[in-house]
């Protein structure tokens, strides 16, 4: 206020969100730690519907956080604690920078400049330094495209903001979001409702084909935790960092016994051994439906997973159990020698167990893939 400026102070997240969407501010401060509703969501929420400058303002001196603010649509960042004049200083350069956009009467981020990267939008190109890059993605034009990921392994200042990375697509030709299987231009858990009806549903079944084909985005003709994790890993907050070493491990399952009699249970210990940055995991068990019935599912690693797990009828007549678990947002990655889960069926008739594992796949954070 002494330097010149109207300010008006919110206290509670859930109050400040609703201003911030419902009023005209020319600047908004947001500091991360509020009750309600935090500075990330309220972040998120505001900058889907407008350009309004923002500065995030937190005690939490951690990359990971300055990354996911940046990310999410803030214009900067800045630690406690801090000197008023440099806050003032900051608040005067984001709202002449802003000016100079509205002024010019030109879409805003027309040319992006951050540090030594370069973009400009109208021209299409990159320049990094003064000198321009070029992305040779024509050359495979022959080829039926389905997505081209981004994964930025290193940036100058070692964080940029998601919302500069400039993505257009060809005139005419149809949108779609990787996950959104119900094709309503979102991803939301109505999606992840529908992917858990189609776990285990393969190329050749019946309902497989059509829409829920694009479900399939490893394209291998199953729907599987690779699929699902394009949209679990959209929710709850999504993801952010970096994942740190590789995704590795195996999974492997025994039975208690090796001879069952009519009427017993039959469990079936599902352990994973050297497991690294396991995000999500599927797999299929095959069975003959008139030696065992299908009982349930005991998780025990994956506890904290969200359970997609689906006993399905092919269209063929092959019974089949697909144990699937994702973890929503950012939590917990499945680490070491562990037991997983722990699978039961009854025995209709006298039976050995001689089961398989197929389809099996362990799937990162950032959706890389490991079958087993």
């Amino acid at each position: 206020e002494l330097s010149g400026f109207e300010v008006e102070i919110e206290n509670n997240g859930e109050t400040g969100l609703k201003r911030g969407m419902e009023e005209d501010f020319d600047l908004l401060i947001l500091d991360l730690m509020l009750p309600g509703v935090d500075g990330f969501e309220i972040c998120k929420k505001i900058r889907e519907v407008k350009n309004t400058p923002i500065i995030m303002v937190s005690a939490k001196k951690d990359d990971i956080d300055k990354i996911r603010g940046l990310g999410l649509g803030a214009d900067d960042y800045i630690t406690k604690p801090f000197s008023p004049s440099e806050m003032v200083a900051r608040v005067k350069a984001h709202l002449a920078r802003y000016e100079r956009l509205i002024g010019s009467g030109m879409p805003e981020n027309e040319i992006i400049e951050i540090r030594g990267l370069k973009i400009d939008k109208t021209a299409r190109r990159v320049y990094i330094n003064g000198e321009e890059k070029n992305f040779d993605l024509l050359k495979h034009a022959d080829k039926a495209w389905r997505y081209v990921r981004l994964h930025v392994s290193s940036a100058t200042g070692n964080y940029g903001s998601g919302v500069q990375i400039y993505v257009f697509r060809q005139p005419n030709t149809p949108w779609y979001i990787p996950g959104d299987i119900n094709q309503d231009g979102k991803i939301d858990e109505n999606d992840l409702t529908s992917y858990m009806n189609y776990t285990g549903l393969r190329q050749g079944d019946g309902d497989f084909a059509g829409y829920i084909s694009k479900g399939d985005l490893n394209n291998n003709g199953l729907i599987d935790a690779y699929d699902i994790s394009a949209v679990a890993t959209e929710l709850e907050g999504g993801i952010w960092g970096e994942q740190k070493g590789e995704l590795k491990g195996s999974v492997t399952v025994e039975a208690d016994k090796k001879q069952y009699a009519a009427g017993e249970t039959v469990t079936l210990t599902v352990k994973g051994k050297g497991l690294q940055n396991v995000n999500a995991l599927s797999m299929c068990l095959p069975y003959d439906a008139t030696e065992m019935e299908y009982q349930g599912v005991e998780a025990l690693a994956v506890k904290e997973m969200y359970n997609m797990t689906y006993d399905r009828l092919h269209t063929n007549g092959q019974k089949a159990l697909y144990p699937t678990f994702v973890n929503l947002g950012m939590q917990n990655l499945i680490e070491g020698d562990v037991e997983l889960m722990r699978i039961t069926f009854k025995a209709r008739r006298s039976m050995k167990w001689s089961g398989q594992i197929t389809d099996g796949m362990l799937v990162s954070r950032y959706n890389k893939a490991l079958t087993f």
